[in-house]
C-alpha cells in the first residue's frame, strides 16, 4: 500500500505533480495559493478540487510526522553517542580530580612545602562542585535525573530579586540568553532613542523585547516614588506584525512577577501591571489616531514600514510630557524616512547626529545559532538585493521597492538645478492634484542626451485651487515651462489653467508604463534629482508594490506618500511617449488626452 504522500490510485501526474510542490513547502507557508503562484497559474479553481479530492491536508501532515519521527529517531542516535561521549569525559575528570586530592592530601601532611605545590588551599573550596559536576554528567549520560541543591550562603549573600535573577539570565552576563556582542550592546545603551536594525533571525525583535521589559522594570520604582503610574506603547504597523512583540513582551513581563491580568484583544490588548502600571499594544495603520495621554516609553516594531507621520506627528509628541524613551526594531526598507529621521541621527559621523540617539545593526551571521554554510546558502539563493536587505540589514533596498535601481550617491545631488544645459534642452513640469492630501508639481529638463533633471518641487497639503493655479503659473514663468503634464482626474482644473494661457494637458497617466519609463532611466543613470527635492528623492525611495496580509506583492503601488513622484512619472512618461507632428497618439484613443489635451478621434 503507498504511503499518504506517494502516488495514490486514480490520481493523475498533473494531480500528483502539483501535490508535491504542495507538500514540498514549509508547514507555515503551504497554501494552495502558493501552489497557483509557483505554477503561473491564473486561477486555482482546479487545484482546489484537486485538494479536496485527493486529501492534500491530510497527506501533508502524515508526511510532517514521518519527517518529524526520522529526526526523532536521527536525534536518539546522536544523543547516544554524545552521552557516551560526556561518560568518557567525566571519567577522564574523575581521574584528573583523584590526583589532584593526593596532592591536597601530601599538602596537608607537610605544610612547609605547601608554597611548591601547584594545587593551593583554596582549591579545596572547587572540589565539592568538581564532584557533583562528574555526578551529574554521569548521571544524565545514564538517563538518571540530577539532584538540584541549593547554596543557601550564596542566596543569602546576592538577596537576588526576580528583577535581579531576570536581568542576570537576559541582560547581564553570564545567564543563559547568551546574546551576541552587538545584541548586548543594544539591550544595555542607556540612549533615549535606540534603533536596531538587524538581518533576519539575528535577534532585533528578542533584543527589543528584552530592552524594553527591562527599562519597564527600572522605571517603576522612580515613577512610584513620585506617586504616578506608568503608561507604555507597544506599537506596530498592524496587529498581525504585532503578534510576535507581543509574544515576547509577555514571555518576560511574565517571568518578573509583573504582570497582574491582561484585557482586550490581540489587536487592542491591554497589559495590567502590579501597581496600576499599563502597557498597550498600538496599531500604526492610522497615524491620526495614536493620541492619549503622556507615554513614558515606546517599542515600535518594524518601524520602517510605517508611515513618518507615526513618528513626526502622533508619537514623538506622545513623549514629550514626560522625557520618555524610544526603541525602533525593523528590517531596512530603503533610506526612506526612517533613515532619514531615526538611522541617521544615531550616526556619529553623519551631520543629522543627534547625541540622543544610538543605533545598532548586525548581519544574520552575527547569530550563532546561524550556521555559516546557511548563510552561504541564502546568499546563492537569493537575488543579491534581497539577501543584503534581509540579511545584511542593507538600506539600499528592499522587497517590493518599485525603483530598485535608485541610488541617492548616484542619482541625488547638490547643484543639478544650476547646470548649464546645451540647446534644445526642454523644460517640462508635472502636476498632481491635492487639497485634504498634498499635491505636488515638479520642474523636469530633458536634455537632448536623453538625460532628465529635477530640479524643483513643490508638495503641500491643504490648499485650494486658486492657491494651485498662482503656485503653477508662476512656476510656468520663472522656468519658461513649455508644456505642463497634468494628473487627468480633474479635467476642469486643467480647463482652468488652459483658459488663462498657460499649456496645460492631461498627462499620459498609464501607470505601469509610466513606471517602466522612470525604472528605465534609473537604471541607466539617466536621471537625476537636485538635492532640494528631497521629497521626490524621498518618496522614490520608498515607493513600494502594496502587499496582502500574508506579504504577498500586489500589483499595483501602495497609496500614500507619492504625490511628487506621480509628478515625475507624468512629465517623463508624458513627454517620451508624446507622439511627434503627424503622428497619431498611442494613447489618447483610449480616453486619454493626446498632446493637445483635447481627446482623440479616428
Amino acid at each position: 500500500m503507498a504511503e499518504a504522500w506517494e502516488r495514490q490510485a486514480g490520481e493523475t501526474s498533473k494531480q500528483f505533480g502539483a501535490f508535491q510542490l504542495y507538500y514540498g513547502l514549509k508547514p507555515h507557508e503551504r497554501s494552495v495559493r502558493k501552489v497557483q503562484r509557483n505554477l503561473g497559474l491564473k486561477a486555482a479553481r482546479h487545484l482546489f478540487k484537486w485538494s479536496a479530492k485527493n486529501k492534500w491536508v491530510a497527506r501533508a501532515q502524515a508526511w510532517d510526522d514521518d519527517q518529524a519521527r526520522i529526526r526523532v529517531l536521527a536525534t536518539n542516535d546522536k544523543a547516544r553517542l554524545m552521552a557516551d561521549r560526556h561518560y568518557n569525559l567525566a571519567d577522564h575528570m574523575s581521574a584528573i580530580l583523584g590526583v589532584q586530592l593526593q596532592k591536597l592530601s601530601a599538602l596537608a601532611k607537610d605544610a612547609a612545602t605547601r608554597e611548591k605545590q601547584e594545587f593551593s588551599p583554596v582549591d579545596a573550596a572547587l572540589v565539592p562542585r568538581w564532584i557533583k559536576a562528574i555526578v551529574d554528567v554521569q548521571r544524565v549520560s545514564l538517563g538518571e535525573p540530577i539532584v538540584l541543591t541549593v547554596d543557601a550562603d550564596l542566596l543569602r549573600s546576592q538577596s537576588w530579586s526576580p528583577l535581579d535573577q531576570w536581568r542576570q539570565t537576559y541582560v547581564q552576563p553570564p545567564g543563559t540568553f547568551s546574546p551576541h556582542r552587538l545584541q548586548r550592546e543594544a539591550i544595555n545603551d542607556p540612549a533615549r532613542f535606540t534603533a536596531i536594525v538587524a538581518g533576519v533571525q539575528s535577534g532585533k525583535t528578542t533584543a527589543g523585547g528584552i530592552k524594553f521589559v527591562n527599562r519597564i522594570a527600572t522605571q517603576i520604582p522612580d515613577l512610584e516614588a513620585k506617586g504616578e503610574t506608568g503608561l507604555w506603547w507597544l506599537v506596530a504597523p498592524n496587529s498581525v506584525i504585532g503578534r510576535v512583540m507581543q509574544q515576547v513582551f509577555e514571555i518576560h513581563i511574565n517571568e518578573l512577577g509583573l504582570l497582574e491580568k491582561t484585557k482586550g484583544s490581540e489587536s487592542n490588548r491591554t497589559w495590567i501591571l502590579k501597581g496600576g502600571h499599563r502597557v498597550e499594544f498600538r496599531s500604526a495603520q492610522s497615524p491620526e489616531s495614536l493620541v492619549a495621554a503622556p507615554v513614558d516609553g515606546i517599542w515600535l516594531d518594524e518601524f520602517t514600514l510605517v508611515d513618518h507621520r507615526t513618528w513626526t506627528v502622533s508619537l514623538r509628541q506622545r513623549l514629550a510630557k514626560t522625557g520618555g524613551w524610544a526603541i525602533f526594531t525593523g528590517t531596512p526598507r530603503g533610506r526612506n524616512w526612517a533613515y532619514e529621521e531615526i538611522w541617521r541621527r544615531g550616526l556619529k559621523n553623519d551631520d543629522k547626529y543627534d547625541p540622543e540617539f544610538a543605533c545598532y545593526t548586525w548581519h544574520s551571521s552575527e547569530n550563532p545559532a546561524i550556521s555559516t554554510s546557511e548563510v552561504a546558502s541564502a546568499r546563492g539563493q537569493l537575488p543579491e538585493a534581497y539577501f543584503r536587505r534581509e540579511w545584511e540589514a542593507s538600506w539600499e533596498a528592499f522587497h517590493g521597492q518599485i525603483y530598485e535601481h535608485w541610488s541617492r550617491t548616484l542619482h541625488f545631488r547638490e547643484g543639478v538645478a544650476r547646470l548649464t544645459c546645451p540647446d534644445g534642452t526642454r523644460v517640462v513640469m508635472g502636476v498632481d492634484w491635492g487639497h485634504a492630501n498634498p499635491g505636488a508639481a515638479v520642474i523636469c529638463r530633458w536634455l537632448p542626451t536623453g538625460e532628465w533633471h529635477v530640479v524643483e518641487e513643490v508638495h503641500v497639503a491643504g490648499k485650494l485651487p486658486a492657491w494651485w493655479h498662482e503656485k503653477i503659473a508662476e512656476l510656468w514663468r520663472r522656468w519658461r515651462v513649455e508644456k505642463i503634464y497634468c494628473d487627468p482626474a480633474e479635467p476642469g482644473r486643467i480647463a482652468t489653467l488652459a483658459a488663462d494661457g498657460l499649456p496645460a494637458v492631461k498627462a499620459n497617466n498609464a501607470l505601469h508604463d509610466g513606471i517602466r519609463t522612470v525604472a528605465a532611466l534609473l537604471k541607466q543613470n539617466m536621471f537625476l534629482v537636485d538635492a532640494t527635492c528631497t521629497v521626490v528623492a524621498n518618496q522614490i525611495g520608498e515607493y513600494h508594490w502594496k502587499q496582502d496580509s500574508q506579504g504577498n506583492r500586489r500589483e499595483h503601488p501602495a497609496q500614500g506618500n507619492d504625490h511628487a513622484i506621480d509628478g515625475v512619472r507624468y512629465v517623463i512618461h508624458s513627454s517620451m511617449t508624446e507622439p511627434k507632428p503627424g503622428e497619431r497618439s498611442t494613447w489618447g484613443s483610449k480616453g486619454k488626452a493626446n498632446r493637445n489635451g483635447t481627446r482623440a478621434t479616428a
